[in-house]
């Protein structure tokens, strides 16, 4: 859980520019950055630009001892908080950011890495169109209680007293690089705002908490909410 040889492993990988990072390198970086031995400053969490929260990881100072911290250390914790995280955030660019859905993958699936469509927010689906649009309850196993919890507590903070989604799948859509299989649909209504933009960006403030094989919809005429979170 705490790696120091990994330690020094991930600030190479780190001193890597984005444009040079290869498959393989995504793939070193995730055996690296799980159990790499960082630490804590003492207030731990920072709010990040795009207003969430992050737990701060950084790396040791060199020849003294620390009290270890690694993301595979925190990672109940911070998907129990709704936390990301966030490595050496006061490099420019930051070092990494993971994003909570990224950690609800991790925790949930035991991997980083992702090679289908990413969630964000779809197309609409609309009545009337020729679309096989199936729907269910999201079970536990693809939205555990602690990413439940997170959610709920989201939507009742943005003023959605009962949170309600449900699963939904468009059997229409056969290109999977072009969105997930399966998607979110929340109750929030289109008339609560007042121009088409500000509902795109609260679609995409919830998709920071969604791990990006899944996608969020809002309920319309062809979709509807049906389930308490």
């Amino acid at each position: 859980m705490f790696d120091v040889e990994k330690t020094q492993q991930l600030a190479q990988l780190l001193s890597v520019g984005p444009e040079e990072r290869t498959p393989q390198w995504t793939e070193k970086f995730q055996s690296t950055v799980l159990d790499a031995a960082l630490t804590a400053p003492e207030n731990q969490v920072v709010q990040g630009p795009d207003g969430f929260p992050y737990f701060i990881l950084q790396f040791p100072p060199g020849g003294e001892p620390f009290t270890p911290f690694s993301v595979s250390h925190i990672l109940e914790y911070c998907t129990e908080q709704g936390y990301g995280i966030v490595l050496e955030p006061g490099s420019n660019p930051p070092g990494w950011v993971f994003s909570y859905g990224s950690l609800w993958m991790l925790r949930a699936r035991g991997t980083l890495l992702w090679d289908g469509p990413v969630g964000a927010s779809v197309e609409q689906l609309e009545a009337g169109e020729e679309r096989e649009i199936i729907s269910g309850e999201p079970d536990e196993v693809l939205v555990p209680p602690w990413a439940r919890a997170i959610l709920r507590g989201y939507l009742q903070a943005c003023g959605i007293e009962t949170p309600m989604f449900s699963l939904v799948q468009d059997r229409m859509v056969q290109d999977t690089t072009r969105t997930p299989e399966w998607n979110l649909v929340f109750n929030i209504e289109p008339s609560n705002f007042e121009e088409t933009e500000q509902l795109q960006g609260f679609l995409q403030h919830l998709s920071w908490f969604l791990p990006p094989y899944l996608a969020v919809l809002h309920a319309g005429d062809a979709i509807s909410a049906r389930f308490v979170i």
